[in-house]
C-alpha cells in the first residue's frame, strides 16, 4: 500500500506490505475449502489444487503450497516443471488515496499445466471427484482438459460430477471458446472479458 500512486522515475515508501499466495485457481480452492470448513463438510470432501510449479522445493513455490496446505487444500497433485523457471509472481500497488490497484505480473518462464498430467490425475482420483473447476488460460489446452473430464464422467468419474470454468482474459474470442463452454455446467466470466466482448 502506497500513499498515492508513484510518479514515473521517483521513489516512495510504502505504508504496508504483505506477501501472500495468489492465483485464480488457488484462490477458488481456498474459498471452497473455507466454505466446507464452515459447513462442517471437510471430513466428507477434500479440495485439491492441481497446477504447475517450478519445484515443490523452490522457495516461492514452497511458500505458496504451504499457504494452500494451511487452508486445508490438498497439493499432492501438483506438477513440477523442473528447469530454470521461477514461480509466477505479481506485485500489486494499492493507492491509499484512491483505492486503485495496479498489478505487475510475470510468469517467470513457467509454462502451463500439461494435459497429460491433468489426465493422469483424473485417472488416479476419478472415483473421488464430484466437481472440477478449470481456469481457462490457454486454448486449446483448457478444451482438451474439459474433454478429458467429460469423457471420464460417463464411467469412472460419475455422471453427477460437475465441471465449471473461469474465463478471465479479455483477449480470448467468444467464438473460439464455444466448444469449451458447451461442455461446462457453469462458467464464470470476468468483468474485463464481458466489457471487451460485449458486442459479441
Amino acid at each position: 500500500v502506497v500513499p498515492t500512486f508513484p510518479k514515473e522515475d521517483t521513489a516512495c515508501r510504502s505504508l504496508s506490505t504483505v506477501k501472500a499466495r495468489g492465483g485464480n485457481a488457488a484462490n477458488t480452492a481456498v474459498v471452497l475449502s473455507n466454505l466446507l470448513q464452515h459447513q462442517g463438510g471437510a471430513s466428507a470432501f477434500q479440495v485439491e489444487w492441481v497446477g504447475l510449479v517450478p519445484s515443490v522445493h523452490e522457495p516461492d513455490s514452497a511458500f505458496a503450497l504451504g499457504a494452500l496446505r494451511a487452508e486445508h487444500v490438498g497439493i499432492s497433485h501438483a506438477e513440477a516443471a523442473g528447469g530454470s523457471a521461477g514461480q509466477p509472481t505479481a506485485y500489486i500497488l494499492v493507492s491509499a488515496a484512491t483505492g486503485s490497484r495496479t498489478i505487475v505480473s510475470t510468469r517467470n518462464g513457467l509454462g502451463e499445466l500439461s494435459c497429460s498430467h491433468f489426465e493422469a490425475v483424473l485417472g488416479r482420483a476419478a472415483e473421488h471427484i464430484c466437481w472440477c473447476h478449470l481456469e481457462c488460460r490457454v486454448m486449446p489446452t483448457a478444451l482438451h482438459m474439459a474433454q478429458a473430464f467429460v469423457s471420464r464422467r460417463s464411467d469412472a468419474i460419475g455422471a453427477r460430477a460437475r465441471l465449471s470454468l473461469e474465463v478471465e482474459k479479455p483477449a480470448m474470442r467468444p467464438a473460439e471458446l464455444l466448444p469449451l463452454l458447451v461442455l461446462c455446467d457453469a462458467v464464470f466470466f470476468s468483468r474485463e472479458f464481458l466489457e471487451q466482448n460485449a458486442s459479441e
